[in-house]
C-alpha cells in the first residue's frame, strides 16, 4: 500500500522532468554510461543539425560530433563522471550536421531515469562569447603593442601613481627599468615648482581632476630626469576609467625642448627686430630733423637771395631813370 504514492511521486516527478528536459532553452542530451545516446531535446536538434532519432542509439564514439581531439576531451568527461569524479564544466567544439562548428560548454550530471542510471549533459552556445573574448583578446594585444612600441613616452596613471609606462617613458626620463618610475606620483619626476610658479603636487592633482570632469586634458609641464635635469613636455591625460575604487588615466608625453628652444630663438629675434626698429627709426628721426634744419637754413638764404635781387632791381630802375633825366638835360 505504501509503494503506490512513491510510484505515483516517481512518476509525477520523471514527467516534471521530462517537460523540463523538452522545453529547456539549453540543448539536452542524455546518454547512457557506455556513452550511447539515449535522448536529446528540441532544443539539441536546433543546436546540432539532428533529429534526435539520428542520435538515439548512436554511440558517442561514432556520432561524428567531434574531431578527434575533441572527443577525446569528451569521453574523458564521460569516463570521469562514471568513475564518481566531480567535474567543472568543460568547452568543446561540435561539429554540426552541416559540418559548420560551434563552441559549447557542457554541464554533466547523473539523473536516474526509468530506473536507470544516465548522465545528462547540458549543452550551451557559446561561440559568441568565444568569438567576443577573441576580439577583446586581440584588442587587448594590438592595445598593448601600440603602448609598448609608441615613440611617445606612454604612462598608465591609477588613482595618481604611474601604474604602468612604455620603454619610450623609461628612456625619456633616463632610468634603466620601468620599476624605478612606477608607484610614483607625477610630482616626484619633477621639480618642486612648476614655470608657473605653481607648485608640482598641487598643479598635477587639478590637471588630472580636470581630465576627470572633462575626459581629457592638454598641458605643458616640467619633468626631471634621474640625472636632475629639467626638460619641458607636453602632456595628454585621457581618461579611460572611472570607479568608487580606480581612476585610470591614459598619459602621454612629448618631449617640447626643441620647440621651446626655437620658441626662445624666435624671441630673441623678434626682439633685435624690435631693437633694429626703435633704432632706425630714431636715426630716421634724426635725419628727418636734420632735413628739417637744412630746409629752414635754405628758405633763410632763399629770403635773403629773394631781397637782394628785389634791392638789385631797384637800384637798376632809379639808374635807368637817372640817365634818362641825364638824357633831357643834354638836349636843352
Amino acid at each position: 500500500m505504501n509503494q503506490i504514492p512513491v510510484s505515483n511521486d516517481l512518476k509525477a516527478s520523471e514527467e516534471k522532468f521530462r517537460t523540463l528536459f523538452e522545453f529547456a532553452p539549453d540543448a539536452y542530451f542524455t546518454t547512457d554510461l557506455k556513452g550511447i545516446f539515449v535522448d536529446a531535446n528540441a532544443a539539441a536538434e536546433k543546436l546540432s543539425g539532428y533529429k534526435r532519432e539520428e542520435l538515439i542509439g548512436k554511440s558517442l564514439l561514432k556520432a561524428e560530433l567531434f574531431s578527434p581531439s575533441q572527443l577525446r576531451k569528451a569521453v574523458a568527461r564521460l569516463t570521469a563522471y562514471v568513475a564518481g569524479k566531480v567535474q567543472e564544466a568543460i568547452e568543446v567544439t561540435l561539429i554540426k550536421k552541416d559540418k559548420t562548428l560551434v563552441e559549447l560548454e557542457v554541464v554533466s550530471a547523473f539523473i536516474i531515469l526509468d530506473n536507470k542510471k544516465r548522465v545528462l549533459n547540458i549543452a550551451r552556445d557559446i561561440s559568441r562569447e568565444k568569438q567576443a573574448l577573441s576580439l577583446l583578446k586581440a584588442s587587448e594585444k594590438k592595445y598593448r603593442d601600440l603602448f609598448e612600441k609608441s615613440r611617445d613616452a606612454t604612462l598608465i596613471i591609477e588613482n595618481g601613481r604611474f601604474v604602468d609606462c612604455n620603454k619610450a617613458a623609461v628612456q625619456m626620463l633616463g632610468f634603466r627599468r620601468k620599476k624605478e618610475l612606477l608607484d610614483k606620483y607625477p610630482s616626484e619626476l619633477s621639480p618642486e615648482i612648476q614655470a608657473d610658479g605653481e607648485k608640482s603636487y598641487e598643479k598635477a592633482a587639478k590637471m588630472m581632476d580636470i581630465a576627470l570632469n572633462k575626459g581629457s586634458h592638454r598641458f605643458e609641464w616640467v619633468h626631471q630626469k634621474a640625472n636632475g635635469d629639467f626638460f619641458p613636455v607636453e602632456v595628454l591625460l585621457t581618461l579611460i576609467q572611472s570607479h568608487d575604487d580606480a581612476i585610470v588615466l591614459h598619459t602621454v608625453w612629448r618631449d617640447i625642448t626643441k620647440r621651446k628652444l626655437a620658441e626662445q630663438e624666435l624671441d630673441k629675434y623678434h626682439n633685435h627686430l624690435e631693437e633694429l626698429i626703435v633704432g632706425r627709426t630714431l636715426e630716421l628721426e634724426i635725419s628727418n630733423a636734420e632735413l628739417l634744419d637744412k630746409n629752414k637754413k635754405l628758405e633763410h638764404y632763399n629770403d635773403l637771395f629773394v631781397g637782394r635781387e628785389f634791392r638789385i632791381k631797384e637800384l637798376r630802375e632809379q639808374v635807368e631813370a637817372m640817365e634818362k633825366e641825364n638824357n633831357k638835360l643834354r638836349n636843352l
